[in-house]
């Protein structure tokens, strides 16, 4: 058949088998946590959702926390340590990962989270050095106002042109509450990426929404998002524009008529652009739905 022919599977009968075994011993203090999973090249599963076959392998982890009252200046401080190797059957090595993850939280409902990574991946036929730090930080500082940032520098797969690369990520993020209905949330998605030629491309990702909640049965969302993609075409093996934008928005109202069953009405519109247009409106949408759960 089509799939078959797709994945190069033979046309007659095949099979194959999967294992995915997993231990787990958690305590207040500390946990630990294995798992094996082998999955053999003929081995389908169409109803399922197993992205890759015909690898075997392993991961194990640990974690351990300090925990204090309130009144301290922290109230959770844990150490999650880990490894990951993964190889095909014929015993070709996938990937092999150490990884560490540092977490605090404290007052003022301020988490930190610290997590770095380092090792080897195999793609396409070459075996590349990954390596990985990044840092989350969310505050709350009152019940209206919250604040988050994300931050990441990693060594990666430049899976477009098969070479390394160096990636830099920031996500700033701020949520607040204007009184029991309103609330308007912002953030953006800034990411640069650098190889031996120079930079690669950048993107950037704007989002807004607003929600208001007229009671416990109904509120209306608006969401907007802009992106903005800029590409160096002379480091590129394909051909593309240097320059891709996208502006989508939607408007969305929901109704709760009783615990089973939701009624949803919604507007979206989208528009596109490149480095020699502006942003022209590709569609428009209504549409509504009504959701209706079935209980035993």
């Amino acid at each position: 058949g089509e799939v078959s022919n797709e994945f190069e599977q033979p046309d007659t009968n095949f099979g194959g088998t999967a294992v995915n075994v997993s231990y787990n011993h958690i305590t207040e203090s500390y946990g630990l946590y294995t798992n094996y999973r082998d999955f053999s090249p003929d081995f389908r599963a169409d109803l399922g959702f197993i992205s890759q076959v015909g690898l075997r392998g392993a991961n194990v982890g640990s974690a351990y926390k300090w925990l204090r009252e309130s009144g301290s200046w922290f109230n959770r401080i844990s150490i999650n340590p880990g490894y990951t190797y993964l190889q095909e059957h014929n015993g070709r090595m996938l990937q092999s990962v150490f990884s560490f993850g540092l977490a605090y939280s404290g007052p003022l409902q301020t988490s930190a989270y610290i997590y770095t990574y380092t090792g080897k991946q195999y793609y396409n036929g070459k075996t590349f050095d990954t390596r990985n730090l990044n840092f989350f930080t969310n505050i709350r500082p009152s019940g209206a106002l919250n604040i988050s940032i994300s931050t990441g520098f990693s060594k990666r797969i430049d899976y477009s042109n098969m070479r390394p690369g160096n990636q830099f990520q920031i996500i700033p993020s701020v949520e607040y509450k204007f009184g029991t209905h309103l609330i308007t949330q912002v953030g953006h998605n800034f990411q640069r990426m650098r190889v031996s030629g120079g930079r690669l491309y950048t993107a950037n990702v704007s989002n807004a929404r607003l929600v208001y909640q007229f009671n416990k049965r109904s509120f209306i969302r608006t969401n907007l998002q802009f992106v903005d993609y800029r590409y160096n075409t002379a480091l590129y093996s394909n051909d593309r524009d240097p320059q891709s934008r996208r502006l989508g928005g939607q408007i969305l109202y929901s109704y709760k008529v009783n615990p089973q069953t939701v009624f949803y009405l919604g507007y979206s519109s989208n528009a596109i652009g490149d480095q020699d247009i502006g942003l022209a409106q590709t569609n428009r949408t209504f549409f509504t739905k009504i959701g209706y759960a079935w209980l035993p």
